[in-house]
């Protein structure tokens, strides 16, 4: 079981590139770096936690990354190149030396996918696994309420999980604001042999510089 909650982990961490429908909005940004901006989420299981832009830069595998601190202990490294939207992310013993994961295209058009087929090493599998995940636009320049907050020019993206030898195990869908950035992610992974496991993650308050 833990085999595949380390697989379903890297559903988050693995980045993509693929097909592409263009269309650009130079007016919307799903990225804000000015140190001091605050996020506060609320995930389906824990505690709330709150990410808090540093103003700080560090680089990762060639890329310039923003540093943002976290309540939960653990920093998150953000960049953003052109319509192109990254995060730094190491998995011990799975991707001891971090990704550049690209969780973002805002100048695609809806039915834009981009995707990734990446061997990975999982504890306790002698031999790698390849895991592919696939990311669509699903709808664009929405409006959604959270929290009583109100969001627009929201961008949902839909994620599928598939891992060789099992097939697909899960999806996720994951919404964002202009100016804001992550407002809502939703995760199903679906393990043979057992009820399938979910988790979300709500933005609760934030406070842009």
């Amino acid at each position: 079981m833990k085999i595949f909650f380390s697989i379903l982990f890297l559903s988050a961490i693995l980045f993509s590139c693929g097909k592409d429908k263009t269309k650009a909005d130079e007016s919307a940004v799903y990225f804000n770096s000015n140190a001091g901006s605050k996020w506060t989420y609320q995930p389906s299981q824990g505690s709330a936690y709150t990410i808090t832009a540093t103003g700080r830069d560090t680089t990762a595998l060639g890329v310039n990354y923003k540093v943002y601190s976290s309540t939960d202990g653990q920093n998150r490294y953000r960049a953003k190149a052109g319509s192109e939207y990254f995060q730094f992310l190491v998995v011990p013993q799975i991707l001891p030396n971090g990704v550049n994961e690209l969780f973002l295209k805002d100048n695609q058009t809806v039915g834009a996918t981009w995707s990734l087929s990446q061997s990975v090493t999982v504890p306790n599998i002698p031999i790698p696994v390849t895991v592919t995940l696939g990311y669509t636009i699903r709808t664009k320049d929405t409006t959604m309420t959270i929290n009583n907050n109100v969001f627009t020019k929201v961008i949902k993206v839909g994620q599928d999980i598939t891992v060789q030898g099992f097939g697909n195990i899960g999806s996720g869908t994951f919404f964002y604001a202009d100016k804001v950035g992550l407002i809502k992610s939703d995760v199903t992974v679906t393990i043979p042999g057992q009820p399938a496991t979910s988790a979300s993650e709500n933005i609760v308050s934030f406070e842009l510089k």
